[in-house]
């Protein structure tokens, strides 16, 4: 099972806003900081810089933001993959179950088709199709 993407919806849902979430984090420092300095400029009217504003002191602390924030994305990247991997293993064992319930189907086309005598024949194992398939008709 995912620890994050589930399903396939989750990759419109959760990724893209926990990417952001991560990104507001790194980054958040510097916003805020140049956000309130220009409200600031906007109230007083003078322009604002580290040494008469304090919101210009914040963008500082994205040293230390930016580089926790890539350690985050990295670690989520890496979940994100994982995920991926065991959903698409999933889904190929979904459909190969699948084919093991239409193979009394497929038989009975292959035998209805042509009026001989045909055998189908598949490994089967642990409820997966293991894609060896032989098909032996006879006259």
């Amino acid at each position: 099972m995912g620890t994050i993407i589930k399903n396939k919806r989750h990759y419109y849902t959760r990724f893209p806003i926990w990417l952001a979430l991560i990104l507001l984090f790194g980054l958040s420092p510097m916003i805020i900081g140049f956000f309130g300095a220009w409200v600031t400029e906007l109230i007083t009217g003078e322009s604002c810089h580290e040494g008469n504003c304090t919101w210009m002191v914040l963008p500082w602390f994205t040293i230390i933001t930016l580089p926790v924030g890539g350690g985050i994305l990295l670690v989520y990247l890496v979940i994100i993959v994982i995920d991926t991997i065991r959903l698409l293993k999933k889904g190929n064992d979904r459909h190969a179950n699948n084919r093991i319930k239409q193979m009394p189907q497929l038989l009975s086309v292959i035998d209805n088709a042509s009026s001989n005598f045909c055998v189908l024949s598949a490994m089967v194992g642990e409820g997966r199709l293991l894609y060896s398939m032989d098909v032996t008709c006879k006259k």
